[in-house]
């Protein structure tokens, strides 16, 4: 009998956390692993892509990113009627919210395996704002994570940090991975000038891939777009961002406050944005804290230059690479980083070459590998 595996995340938006466990999916269901996607009502894309892979989807109407008591409440019930009709070797938790899961796996007849992945440390990570919100979650963390049998981290400074705060003892550490058909860069150039009706020939483009929300800083990119198009004229300046979220609006008020309506563009939420990112030729990340960001890793095996913040597990990805990364929510060193790499046609092509080599040991298959130890503990 093939073993069951269970998948629980709170979005089923595109983004990072939802890419990993859209390429498990896949990955498990070629090795006849029986496959289950648990998610939340909101977002579409993961329900549709797993469709396209024949993934089962089960969602939880009542798992929703804001927490909620009476809705937490509602999914750990709906969670333990799901456990006990439909038994499962493996419960495997991609989301804060999700760790609910954990519990009610405690209450069912035949208990699954319980693993959590840390896709980065939200609101315990140091550079988040609010010290209550910090308390309330490393409270409800250390309560729940009782009921993990296996912790994961997708890099070891998150890991280090949670054993600093004792938040864990130990835990395991699983780089996420993934393997994309990148569009070629014509190609992809010519997708996204038809998505924003305007041309790319000849531009410099500087884009990125990520939700349009307060972790992601891209007040910090627009600022710095200013200084830079002022500085480097010649190089005929394009900025992308492919993503949706809440700040949407905000950051077009703040690209029209700096006059950047004809350079800079919020593209929206595109399918398998990844494809697209040869069409750039810097990609950026200007977070204020990350756990290990795909979308940065996507960018390394399409072989772009990247520059990122030194947060989290950024610097684990880029090592030996100091010319890429920033200071976290530092204006001035982003922008000093930006004019080394579009200045320098020899440093850019090194970095391209240092990318390509570090990229190798983030594929998705080696993920999955590592997984299926931490699983079954083969």
């Amino acid at each position: 009998m093939n073993k069951k595996i269970l998948l629980l995340i709170t979005g089923g938006e595109m983004g990072g956390a939802q890419m990993v466990v859209y390429e498990l999916a896949r990955q498990l269901k070629r090795q006849n692993y029986a496959v289950t996607v648990g998610v939340g009502a909101q977002g579409d894309w993961l329900p549709a892509a797993l469709a396209q892979i024949n993934c089962e989807t089960k969602i939880f109407p009542d798992l929703k990113r804001n927490f909620n008591f009476i809705a937490s409440y509602k999914f750990f019930r709906d969670c333990k009627k799901y456990l006990q009709a439909d038994q499962f070797d493996i419960l495997h938790l991609h989301s804060s919210n999700t760790i609910v899961a954990g519990l009610a796996a405690q209450t069912v007849k035949n208990k699954p395996k319980t693993i959590f992945t840390f896709h980065g440390l939200s609101y315990l990570d140091p550079n988040h704002r609010g010290w209550m919100s910090k308390i309330v979650f490393y409270l409800a963390f250390k309560f729940f994570l009782r009921w993990v049998d296996q912790p994961v981290f997708t890099g070891r400074q998150n890991l280090a940090y949670a054993q600093k705060i004792k938040l864990v003892k130990d835990g395991a550490v699983i780089y996420n991975g993934v393997d994309i058909d990148y569009l070629s860069r014509p190609a992809a150039q010519t997708e996204l000038e038809k998505k924003l009706g305007i041309s790319l020939a000849g531009k410099t483009v500087i884009g990125s891939i990520g939700r349009l929300a307060y972790p992601k800083n891209y007040e910090l990119l627009i600022s710095t777009a200013t200084a830079l198009v002022k500085k480097l004229p010649h190089l005929d300046l394009l900025f992308i961002i492919l993503g949706d979220g809440p700040e949407k609006s905000h950051y077009q008020t703040l690209i029209g406050k700096n006059k950047l309506e004809k350079i800079f563009f919020l593209a929206g939420e595109v399918a398998n944005g990844g494809q697209y990112l040869k069409a750039f030729d810097i990609f950026v990340l200007t977070s204020l804290y990350e756990g290990t960001p795909l979308t940065l890793i996507e960018a390394l095996r399409a072989g772009l230059p990247t520059l990122a913040p030194a947060v989290g597990c950024i610097p684990e990805i880029l090592a030996g690479s100091p010319e890429q990364l920033f200071r976290v929510n530092n204006g001035n060193d982003l922008a000093e980083h930006f004019f080394k790499i579009l200045t320098d046609n020899n440093l850019r092509q090194e970095i391209i070459q240092k990318n390509l080599a570090a990229s190798v040991k983030f594929s998705s298959a080696t993920m999955v590998e590592q997984y299926l130890k931490v699983f079954f503990n083969e």
